[in-house]
């Protein structure tokens, strides 16, 4: 067995909350806008991601904290998505769709170098798969 490698380490970029915190000014006149606003901005700093030559491991929480953590191997495909908002700062959203049955889809928003990101994790579960000896195998019933 190899040893686990890091490809990449992340989380959100702060700009996943703008929308909420557009509607958060308007309503300043309210103190509660206020809490919204840090407490959206504490989740999305310790949502991080952990992507290594084994495995996917997302972090996340403010009060009580979650980890999950998917091996890289059950990734069945990956979707890369840009909107417009996206484009004008560099961002953009990838889905992994996987086989592991706790954790379907991760969603990875807001991250700088997507493309780059995509193409790495790809060239990683091919990888993962070759070296363990692992095929994917889709069925179809009736």
């Amino acid at each position: 067995m190899s040893t686990e490698k890091e490809i990449w380490q992340g989380s959100p970029s702060q700009w996943e909350n703008a929308q909420s915190i557009a509607i958060c000014i308007l309503l300043c006149w309210l103190i509660v806008p206020l809490f919204v606003i840090i407490y959206k901005r504490i989740y999305t700093k310790r949502h991080k991601f952990r992507i290594t030559n084994q495995r996917i491991v997302e972090e996340f929480g403010v009060f009580h904290t979650t980890i999950n953590e998917t091996e890289l191997q059950r990734v069945k495909d990956i979707r890369y998505e840009q909107t417009f908002f996206q484009k004008l700062f560099g961002l953009s959203t990838i889905t992994l769709i996987t086989s592991d049955v706790s954790n379907v889809i991760t969603i990875i928003n807001y991250v700088k170098n997507g493309r780059q990101l995509r193409e790495d994790i790809r060239n990683a579960v091919e990888e993962r798969r070759k070296e363990i000896g692992v095929r994917e195998l889709d069925t179809f019933g009736r």
